[in-house]
C-alpha cells in the first residue's frame, strides 16, 4: 500500500466525526475529477487521430401530453446504444455517426423538440459558439443547424409537415439556440 493510501486509512481510523469524513472524501473526489477532466481536455486538444472523445448522455422530461420522454444525445457508441433499454416512454431517434463534411468533423448537439398548437419548438445546445457562427437551412423534411466557428456542431432536425419559412423565429443566448417554426402538419383523423 502506498504512503498516501496508508495515511488516508490511518486518518479514517482516528476519525470520530462522520461529517468530516464525508467532506474530506468529497474534496478528494473533486480533486480527482478535476485532474481527469484536465487530462481529457489536453487529449482532446492534442489532435492525435487515435484519441476519440465521445460526449453523450440522456435527457428526461415530461412532455405536454403528460408522458415521460427519455432522449439520448451526443455521439453514443454503438455498443452502449444496443445496451440501452427501449420502450413506450422513450423518444427514439436515429443516431448517425458524427457527420463529416469537407474533412471537417462535427459534433451532434443536444436537441429538444416538441410540437404544440401548430408550432414546433426546438432548443439546440451549442456551448462555446457565438451567434454569428450559427447557420440554419430549411430542407425537405426538417431544418439543419450547423456552426462554423472553432466548435463545430451539425444536426438535422426532422419536422412533420411543411415549414412556413417566413414564420421562423430564433433567439440565441448563453449557448442555447431556440427556434419556433409554424408548420402545416397534416391533421390525424
Amino acid at each position: 500500500m502506498d504512503e498516501r493510501r496508508r495515511r488516508f486509512f490511518d486518518w479514517i481510523m482516528n476519525l470520530r466525526d462522520f461529517d468530516e469524513l464525508f467532506k474530506e472524501m468529497e474534496r478528494r473526489m473533486m480533486e480527482d475529477f478535476e485532474k481527469i477532466f484536465r487530462e481529457m481536455e489536453k487529449l482532446e486538444k492534442s489532435g492525435d487521430p487515435r484519441v476519440k472523445v465521445r460526449k453523450y448522455g440522456i435527457s428526461i422530461r415530461v412532455g405536454p401530453d403528460g408522458k415521460v420522454y427519455v432522449k439520448r444525445f451526443g455521439d453514443v457508441p454503438e455498443e452502449i446504444e444496443r445496451a440501452l433499454p427501449r420502450g413506450e416512454t422513450s423518444y427514439e431517434e436515429e443516431r448517425p455517426p458524427v457527420p463529416v463534411e469537407g474533412g471537417e468533423k462535427y459534433r451532434k448537439p443536444f436537441v429538444d423538440v416538441y410540437e404544440k398548437d401548430g408550432k414546433v419548438y426546438i432548443t439546440v445546445e451549442l456551448p462555446g459558439v457565438k451567434e454569428d457562427e450559427i447557420e440554419y437551412e430549411v430542407k425537405e423534411g426538417g431544418i439543419e443547424v450547423k456552426t462554423t466557428g472553432e466548435r463545430k456542431y451539425k444536426v438535422f432536425i426532422p419536422v412533420s409537415g411543411e415549414i412556413d419559412k417566413d414564420s421562423i423565429q430564433k433567439s440565441f443566448s448563453n449557448g442555447i439556440l431556440e427556434i419556433i417554426i409554424k408548420t402545416n402538419a397534416p391533421k390525424n383523423k
